[in-house]
């Protein structure tokens, strides 16, 4: 999404840049750029000069340096925990893409979890969601620290066929490296798909 403030960030860049300018732009007139500890910010025009595809060309110094960042809140503290960075923990569990798909999927042993780590920057308490298709309904907790939600898949009738369910509250209380896990309760266990974890501010 073209940034409508002016600032592209460009996360875990560590190289120093060289320039900046749009490709569309003849006279490849410089873009200020920002420096900072987790990547490099980009100002570009507040109207993209392409309404499809606006390309930025960043020339950097040197090899590529990029840190793996990890995923952070947006603006409004909001947090989407999406399947494909999730960390899988087990022989069974993986990550299923493509039509009606993008999530950890073949969950058929209980012993199997899931794990996502993720930088805070705005503390506070979070209602938790969790986007789930299941044939079956099966339980699990949702772990933050010494915090523990307990949710239930929905039956949805197939594994492609997504329904949101609610989970709760839990709070982030620090700023920092954090990380939620997701571990089914052995009794009664039921595969289910899992498609991305939520967590919203609490008004």
């Amino acid at each position: 999404d073209y940034p409508q403030d002016g600032r592209l960030f460009v996360p875990g860049l560590k190289n120093k840049v060289a320039s900046a300018y749009l490709l569309a732009d003849p006279h490849k007139n410089p873009l200020r750029t920002q420096v900072r500890s987790d990547g490099v910010v980009v100002s570009v025009p507040a109207q993209a000069p392409d309404p499809i595809c606006s390309v930025v060309v960043l020339k950097v110094k040197g090899a590529l340096d990029i840190e793996q960042p990890l995923l952070t809140q947006s603006a409004d503290g909001s947090l989407t925990l999406p399947a494909i960075e999730a960390l899988l923990h087990g022989e069974m569990i993986q990550y299923e893409s493509g039509h009606n798909r993008n999530n950890i999927g073949f969950w058929t042993n209980p012993n199997d979890w899931v794990e996502w780590e993720f930088n805070v920057t705005k503390p506070g308490k979070f209602n938790v969601t969790a986007e789930i298709a299941a044939l079956g309904s099966g339980s699990f907790h949702v772990i933050v620290g010494n915090q523990r939600l307990k949710g239930t898949a929905p039956t949805t009738g197939d594994y492609g066929k997504f329904q949101t369910v609610s989970l709760g509250v839990i709070e982030l209380p620090a700023p920092g490296k954090t990380s939620l896990s997701v571990k089914p309760i052995r009794d009664g266990w039921q595969p289910m798909n899992l498609r991305a974890i939520r967590l919203t501010p609490v008004s």
